[in-house]
């Protein structure tokens, strides 16, 4: 199974260094947070859920740790009862001038997402669960060992060509090479993209920019 450590040792390989030890590490702890934004099919969940409390209206990390690292919410559901019902989702404006102070608690049927918290409307009358769906900022690993790191394992050639392009660009200043490494590094992301598509049957690719 692939590791950073792994990752580590076949970017020196590739650039036939052993002296860049720590701007190898740097540039893969950066190529991993420039892609942390995106949504890919494998730093996507459904296991965010929280309960709500009555007359509050806002619930962040404190109520569920993922919340506060969603980067692109898909849906959000409600269960009442043995029923689910799908929340409506209000830009952050409308949500606003819902929420005047005038409503009623009751069942909420809109939500928003801010200041990586999420407002629910009409503010709850009762505990419900409510769980979220979508792609949230998948950590980097914490050590060079970690095993099963998404980073490390479906994600790893396109952190490898991201880290050597700016590597050869900015340590190196060999700018040929680093061209030839970001057209690598947008080889792989086209084929994550196209492979997040063909798992969701949307047959959309995303324009791929850098």
């Amino acid at each position: 199974m692939s590791t950073l450590a792994t990752l580590k040792a076949e970017i020196a390989d590739d650039m036939d260094r052993d002296d860049l030890t720590s701007a190898i590490a740097s540039e893969i702890n950066r190529a991993i947070r420039f892609y942390q934004s995106r949504h890919f099919y494998f730093n996507e969940t459904r296991d965010a859920t929280f309960t709500t409390v009555a007359s509050q209206v806002w619930y962040s990390e404190d109520d569920d740790a993922d919340i506060s690292q969603f980067v692109d919410i898909d849906f959000v559901h409600i269960t009442v009862g043995s029923n689910r019902y799908q929340l409506r989702q209000k830009d952050i404006k409308q949500f606003e001038l819902l929420t005047d102070g005038n409503a009623s608690n009751g069942q909420p049927y809109c939500y928003t997402y801010y200041n990586r918290s999420i407002g629910l409307f009409v503010p709850p009358d009762a505990a419900y669960t409510v769980r979220v769906l979508g792609s949230y900022m998948t950590a980097a690993p914490a050590t060079d060992d970690e095993a099963d790191n998404v980073w490390m394992t479906e994600a790893f050639d396109l952190i490898r060509w991201r880290a050597q392009s700016r590597l050869y660009a900015g340590k190196l200043k060999d700018l040929t090479t680093a061209a030839t490494c970001n057209a690598m590094e947008a080889d792989e992301l086209g084929r994550i993209e196209r492979e997040t598509a063909v798992r969701h049957k949307t047959n959309r690719v995303k324009a791929v920019t850098f």
